[in-house]
Parts: C-alpha cells; sequence; structure tokens
C-alpha cells in the first residue's frame, strides 16, 4: 500500500468505522422500530402502495400514446397501458404527487419488456421544461440503454427462476 494512500485512509478511518457500525443489523432493527409509526413510515407506505396500483396521473389535453414506451419522472421508463378516464383527486394524492394539476387523469401502466425498448425510436433531443412538467416525455436513446441493460437483466432472472 503506498504511503500517501495509507495517511489518507487514517485520516478517513473514523468516517468509515462510524459508517460500519451504523449499518451493523443490530442498528438497523433500532432505526427500524424507531420509524415504526411515524409520519414518515406512513408516506413510505403509502408511496408503496400506490406503486403497487400502477396508476399514473396525466394530463387529460395531452395524454401519451398507448402501448408505447415513454419516460416520467416519478417511475423511469415505463408502459401506459390503459387510461381509466377516471379524474385524479388532487386532494388525495397532493403528498404522492407535488405535481398534480386539475385536469389530470389516471393512467395504469406496466414495466416495458425488452422488445418494447428494442422496438422504440429514440427522441433525437432531451426533453424540454414544458415535456417535463406534462410529466412524460419520449426517452433518449442514454435513458433507452439503461432500460434495456435492466429489461435484459429482468429477463435472465426470469429464466434463470424459470429453469430452477
Amino acid at each position: 500500500m503506498p504511503f500517501a494512500s495509507y495517511d489518507e485512509l487514517v485520516q478517513h478511518w473514523q468516517a468509515i468505522e462510524a459508517q460500519a457500525q451504523r449499518w451493523e443489523p443490530e442498528e438497523r432493527r433500532k432505526r427500524a422500530e424507531a420509524r415504526k409509526g411515524t409520519e414518515d413510515e406512513r408516506k413510505a407506505r403509502r408511496r408503496s402502495a400506490e406503486r403497487r396500483r400502477r396508476r399514473i396521473p396525466l394530463p387529460a389535453d395531452d395524454l401519451p400514446p398507448l402501448d408505447r414506451p415513454i419516460a416520467t419522472a416519478a417511475y423511469g421508463i415505463l408502459v401506459v397501458s390503459d387510461i381509466t378516464g377516471e379524474l385524479v383527486e388532487h386532494k388525495e394524492v397532493a403528498d404522492l404527487y407535488p405535481d398534480v394539476a386539475d385536469e389530470q387523469v389516471w393512467g395504469s401502466w406496466r414495466v416495458p419488456s425488452l422488445e418494447d425498448l428494442v422496438q422504440t425510436w429514440p427522441a433525437k433531443a432531451t426533453a424540454r421544461d414544458e415535456e417535463r412538467r406534462r410529466g412524460w416525455w419520449f426517452p433518449t436513446i442514454d435513458e433507452l440503454r439503461d432500460a434495456r441493460r435492466a429489461a435484459r437483466s429482468r429477463e435472465r432472472r426470469a429464466a434463470q427462476q424459470a429453469s430452477v
């Protein structure tokens, strides 16, 4: 070990030890116990339940195309499979979706397959501010590459589990 690296290690050793202690199983259990019943835990549970519903608020006047991968700030790249037409109640979901506007409807979504992502043409430019405010945009090649890598990994895992 080079001498300069050893000095650097000694300088940071206390912080390393503190982080290692923080992630010990007993310390993690204590923090989880302390979180129980708090507002943060309730909000995390609501966020998790909302994600399991697989719905997303969409602007009623500018809906995305169905069955085509789109990018969102909340969930990354997804495929909108259905527009329910049900209006989003702003008061009920304001804490989960802070940018929800008045005239929005619920859309059902699914995770895109590798085939969906491979067949999608990327956007030529990154999303503009108005597209991001709208809540969805067409993904760029870089966003699609990351999503394709994740989809490939998901399909590999599914194939391995099926063969076991």
